[in-house]
């Protein structure tokens, strides 16, 4: 059986919307387009269609997505009527987006983390390094320094370029 159109109580065909409304329910809840065609099973080049051409295959997923987003009013979902959000307050919806917003911060803080982790592994294996070419040359001096050399500061190690080389501009790794 062909799922067919609705129309709403003027008669007017409902579909040309569908599209534009599950768009503004990814919007309103901060999920990605992407992140909804995962929830729902499908393909993303396969929702993209969906939501972007007259397609009445959309519709078979509505259920589906009221199953995912209840706080979605299905009146509004369906026939455009009414309000995005059933049964909720503004505080609500605020909270969420409000939560959504944390989360991302998280994210990016986390990246920002494993990213300092990773220059910080790369520290210490150029101060290896280099403690082993300097060390393994057998010219210690009393004072801790290579005889006629000093070690490189910290500074120098942290010029160096992302191949581990020094960084042009730092003399005293030349």
């Amino acid at each position: 059986m062909e799922i067919t159109s609705p129309q709403n109580h003027l008669g007017c065909d409902i579909s040309a919307n569908l599209g534009q409304r599950v768009k503004k329910i990814c919007s309103s809840i901060r999920l990605s387009e992407t992140e909804l065609a995962k929830a729902l099973g499908i393909k993303q080049s396969t929702f993209n269609k969906y939501l972007n051409e007259r397609c009445d295959k959309l519709w078979r997923l509505l259920p589906k997505i009221l199953e995912l987003h209840p706080s979605v009013s299905r009146e509004w979902l369906y026939f455009g009527e009414g309000e995005i959000f059933q049964n909720i307050t503004a505080k609500t919806v605020t909270n969420e987006a409000a939560l959504s917003h944390l989360f991302m911060q998280l994210q990016n803080c986390f990246i920002q983390i494993q990213n300092d982790f990773r220059r910080i592994e790369n520290d210490v294996t150029c101060i290896k390094g280099i403690a082993e070419k300097h060390f393994s040359s057998g010219a210690h001096h009393p004072s801790g320094h290579l005889a006629g050399q000093e070690l490189p500061t910290l500074h120098a190690v942290h010029t160096r370029n992302s191949s581990g080389n020094a960084a042009p501009s730092d003399p005293s790794l030349k």
